[in-house]
């Protein structure tokens, strides 16, 4: 009898590395997709987004995966992130020593405006603590007045869980191993408040993710083209892809120029910088119609 022949080692995608570029494509389609909706980008709290920029290694950004720049009524915020599809939070792995390492580089460069820029990762797949008490941890950081505050809630024990303290632990290790000292209170609660630790699960087909940016493409397109927001996405992962080869940018404008040259009809621009105006300008005439007294009475405004 004819043996059967044996079946030919085939590479997992996953472990050939084009799992993790389709994966970082998506990741960055989808910050694509915030500037050319003109929202605010997961990862800031307030902004509209309005640029993306690919690789900036170059011009001295540790974090050169994505920087996306957002705008305020009073100027530009700056997201800057690593995408890894999978990362190991540990004392030892050599990953995230120079993911942490990065974002240290991030926090202490003189271009980093503090309490208005953010920093951090974005990741597919991360454990339950990740998402349940390192987040918490960030959020306790931004939540508290300074670094006594908060290292003094952190520590204590019926107040804090373990794996809070543990993961506040590590950092402060990775920190104070960049130093080569001991990394003061103040710098560690700091680098905590603006991190940011971001999940995207574009790693699978029909992700929450895909579903979702999917979902809000829909409304850049005429009514009876609704259906193609697929297709507008795929085209974002194309232009991704393209963009990181050659460490370049796309804001809104030339995103939407781009699209409409490759034959996307979408629907006008809204033009949200004039919106951000408008609302300063409305926060400035309802301050000046406040009044600080009554019946004579001046009213302090602390």
């Amino acid at each position: 009898m004819e043996q059967p022949s044996k079946l030919k080692n085939v590479a997992s995608p996953v472990s050939t590395g084009s799992a993790g570029s389709d994966y970082e494509h998506r990741v960055a389609a989808y910050y694509l997709a915030m500037a050319l909706l003109r929202s605010v980008p997961l990862g800031q709290e307030a902004g509209i987004a309005r640029e993306v920029r690919f690789q900036r290694l170059y011009e001295g950004e540790p974090l050169d995966d994505l920087i996306i720049i957002s705008d305020l009524p009073t100027g530009e915020a700056k997201l800057a992130l690593q995408i890894k599809r999978d990362l190991t939070f540990g004392v030892r792995d050599k990953a995230f020593d120079e993911v942490i390492r990065a974002c240290w580089e991030t926090f202490k460069s003189p271009k980093f405006a503090l309490g208005i820029d953010r920093f951090g990762i974005v990741v597919a797949l991360y454990s339950k603590k990740i998402d349940e008490h390192y987040k918490s941890v960030l959020a306790w950081a931004r939540n508290s007045d300074n670094a006594t505050d908060f290292l003094s809630r952190i520590s204590k024990e019926r107040l804090s869980h373990k794996a809070q303290r543990s993961f506040v632990k590590l950092i402060r290790t990775k920190l104070d191993s960049y130093l080569g000292r001991s990394v003061s209170d103040d710098d560690l609660w700091n680098f905590l408040r603006w991190m940011v630790i971001l999940r995207l699960d574009f790693h699978q087909d029909g992700s929450e993710a895909y579903t979702s940016i999917v979902g809000l493409l829909r409304y850049l397109l005429p009514p009876e083209q609704m259906t193609e927001s697929p297709r507008l996405f795929g085209q974002l992962v194309a232009y991704a892809a393209e963009a990181e080869r050659a460490a370049g940018s796309f804001d809104s404008s030339t995103l939407r120029q781009r699209l409409i040259t490759d034959g996307f009809a979408l629907l006008p621009d809204p033009n949200c910088r004039e919106d951000l105006s408008r609302l300063q300008e409305h926060a400035i005439f309802v301050l000046g119609g406040i009044r600080t007294d009554i019946g004579g009475l001046v009213l302090s405004d602390h």
